[in-house]
């Protein structure tokens, strides 16, 4: 059991320790200075001039007088500098998770997009009209939940104004539909159909809109 030489406490930790902690490290220091070092090349009264050693090796540094390892402030300082560490790392992370759900979003976009641009002069019965807007209107859900669809100038909002515009367009087509005489098909199925057709002008809108969709 090792003892500190200058308070007495037990010291505990490495084998090579000698003091119990910093401070009474710097007391003892203090309190028990070093022999004054004359220093080579100085003359000395009845030893001559002092000879330039050899080999220095390592000098031990001595603690200033004025300054005292502050264990507390270290400590706070640590903590400090983790816990901002711990900040970034979660700030990474939320843009992560951002970056990632923008992009879920603006691929199901582009795939509906397409999808209606495609769909232009192709004709619908009933059936298939409805499902098409049950599709679009649950991916119109989904779109609403894009982190950046507030923010001023981002495609995110122009992008959820057409979602709306192709809400409207199959809502009216099939209201249109629904009052439409039904026509008897080949085996005596009855049903109503309708063709989809786009203004040019709006087709030229949804194709500059998949246009600046991140690649």
């Amino acid at each position: 059991m090792r003892t500190c030489p200058q308070c007495g406490d037990l010291v505990e930790g490495r084998a090579d320790k000698i003091f119990c902690s910093a401070a009474c490290k710097s007391r003892h220091f203090r309190d028990n200075p070093p022999p004054a070092e004359v220093k080579p090349g100085r003359r000395v009264a009845g030893l001559g001039t002092v000879p330039q050693p050899a080999d220095r090796g390592h000098q031990v540094e001595e603690p200033d007088d004025d300054e005292e390892f502050d264990f507390d402030a270290h400590v706070t300082q640590t903590i400090s500098g983790f816990m901002d560490e711990q900040k970034l790392a979660r700030e990474a992370d939320q843009a992560r998770r951002v970056q990632l759900l923008a992009a879920k979003l603006d691929k199901g976009y582009e795939e509906y997009a397409r999808r209606f641009l495609e769909a232009h002069g192709q004709v619908f019965t009933e059936t298939e009209l409805v499902d098409f807007v049950q599709d679009l209107e649950e991916a119109f859900e989904e779109y609403r939940e894009h982190p950046h669809i507030e923010e001023r100038g981002h495609p995110a909002g122009v992008r959820m104004l057409i979602f709306c515009s192709m809400r409207n367009c199959l809502a009216e087509m099939l209201e249109e539909l629904e009052g439409m005489p039904a026509r008897t098909l080949f085996g005596g199925v009855k049903t109503r159909q309708i063709v989809l057709e786009l203004r040019k002008k709006y087709r030229v809108q949804l194709r500059e809109s998949l246009s600046v969709l991140p690649q």
